[in-house]
């Protein structure tokens, strides 16, 4: 499989998505709550809004703290997307260097397998020829 299949399948195991999904809601309703209570909370210090242009104010102010909440909650999760995808990186460079190194591993010792065996035949056969030959000048 590719990196990015390996990064597209755990970005959609839907177990992570679902808590995700939870936190971001639970999140978001006590983003809502605190910005209602700070509505409530200016209302309740004696502002009444009795004029379009305070109403207009508040509706304006409490636009803008929900757009700066729903900003930083975006920016947050594609943060956090970002550090899941560059550890995933990180992990995928991690199994290919480890790889390498294994296989390095495995034909190194395949080489000195293969000189041992290789010297051992050399001297077998050695020990023959110098039988034969002490056998020839007995003779």
């Amino acid at each position: 499989r590719t990196l990015r299949a390996q990064w597209a399948s755990s970005m959609l195991d839907t177990g992570d998505l679902r808590t995700e999904l939870a936190g971001s809601l639970q999140s978001y309703e006590m983003f809502a709550e605190a910005v209602r209570r700070d509505i409530s909370g200016i209302m309740g210090q004696g502002m009444h809004i009795s004029s379009r242009r305070a109403a207009a104010f508040v509706k304006r102010w409490a636009a803008e703290k929900f757009h700066r909440i729903f900003y930083r909650l975006g920016t947050s999760l594609v943060a956090a997307a970002f550090i899941r995808w560059s550890r995933d990186i990180k992990e995928a460079s991690q199994r290919t260097k480890l790889t390498a190194y294994r296989k390095y591993q495995g034909g190194r010792r395949l080489a000195l397998y293969v000189r041992s065996l290789l010297l051992r035949t050399i001297a077998r056969r050695w020990v023959t020829w110098a039988d034969l030959v002490a056998s020839e000048r007995a003779v």
